[in-house]
């Protein structure tokens, strides 16, 4: 059945709900709009993609692309109160169990240490991502809505902090006709994110913070530790924000097969990990995935990274709530967010690469 379900998955890819978008955008407006709110609060925290994903109780999420390939817009049709936030389909995983995620990650890392650096020369560090994560806006008058709003997200950062940052998303998807008539007046109102649309915009030196990009990293995993942590200020936080570590490390950089490996061996000795087995992530990729339970009060949740089986790098993120909370008209588990690393190189030109 697994192989069936990844088959259906793979030739629906194209028509996922968080095709062709980018965080940096809505995360804007998200992190203003949602700075002094009250509720549950993500223990993702990592920045520069999403570090504002729930602002609090009562967050819904909007459309699914379902294994049909159809798209859903719960609400329509039924009472209000009893409307689910519809949210992309769960990865499936196959071959995992009492497999050890220590010894699977540490065989990946010894292979992908021998592998050629592919990364390329110049100027630019250039990274693509796409993000998909719950999301909601308000208004002046008080109104919120919600919506999905998928971004694909490109920068490049020369190691003066100039470079370009180029955003693109799309149409949201809404829970309700409620959620759309809220969203498209406080767009009019020009409060809100304008979607679909891009984003594109170039910086001098300074423009773009960063933390890892253009650091010299070591190959060694402890040195490596220390330098991924130094860059974290919540790494203190516990396992999950050890893997948010590894996230912050790919969505700045290219990485070279000697960090990729030192990276791998870092995740292997994080307390409490769980081999998943392998998947087919939302690029149509296969990955092995490896994931932590967190099961504190504010978001219970289980995170997992999917790495290449060949090249050890990272693929895919994925977090997944897997408690109910109060207020989130979510079910469980559902998947509340997720960013696919899709292309990174260095580069000379502030082009995409070829």
């Amino acid at each position: 059945m697994d192989s069936d379900i990844e088959t259906i998955r793979t030739l629906l890819s194209p028509h996922d709900p968080a095709v062709d978008v980018d965080p940096t955008v809505p995360e804007m407006s998200l992190t203003t709009m949602f700075g002094d709110a009250s509720g549950p609060r993500s223990v993702r925290r990592a920045r520069g993609r999403r570090t504002a994903m729930f602002a609090g109780a009562g967050v819904a999420a909007a459309a699914i692309v379902g294994i049909a390939g159809v798209v859903t817009l719960p609400g329509h049709g039924e009472p209000a109160a009893k409307a689910r936030a519809a949210t992309p389909p769960l990865l499936t995983y196959r071959g995992g169990g009492p497999t050890s995620a220590r010894d699977v990650l540490l065989g990946l890392a010894e292979r992908t240490e021998r592998l050629p650096d592919t990364t390329g020369t110049g100027r630019y560090a250039y990274v693509q991502t796409r993000n998909w994560e719950l999301s909601d806006q308000g208004n002046a008058k008080g109104e919120t809505s919600s919506a999905v709003i998928a971004t694909t997200f490109q920068q490049w950062l020369a190691a003066d902090g100039s470079g370009r940052q180029r955003s693109e998303y799309g149409a949201p998807y809404f829970p309700t006709a409620r959620d759309r008539k809220v969203w498209e007046k406080t767009e009019k109102d020009g409060g809100g994110i304008v979607a679909p649309g891009k984003d594109d915009q170039r910086f001098g030196p300074g423009g773009i913070p960063f933390r890892l990009a253009w650091k010299a990293l070591s190959t060694d995993p402890e040195i490596l530790k220390k330098q991924l942590y130094a860059a974290n200020p919540n790494s203190e936080d516990g396992q999950v924000e050890r893997l948010v570590d590894i996230e912050d490390l790919y969505s700045e950089r290219p990485v070279r097969p000697a960090v990729a490996a030192a990276a791998l061996r870092v995740v292997a000795d994080i307390p409490g990990l769980h081999y998943d087995g392998m998947t087919t992530d939302r690029a149509a990729r296969t990955g092995l995935a490896v994931s932590v339970q967190w099961n504190g009060s504010d978001i219970p949740q289980r995170y997992t990274l999917v790495f290449d089986p060949h090249t050890g790098r990272l693929l895919d993120s994925e977090q997944v709530l897997t408690r109910a909370v109060k207020g989130w008209n979510v079910k469980v588990p559902s998947v509340i967010s997720y960013t696919v690393f899709l292309k990174s190189s260095f580069t000379q030109s502030l082009e995409p690469p070829k």
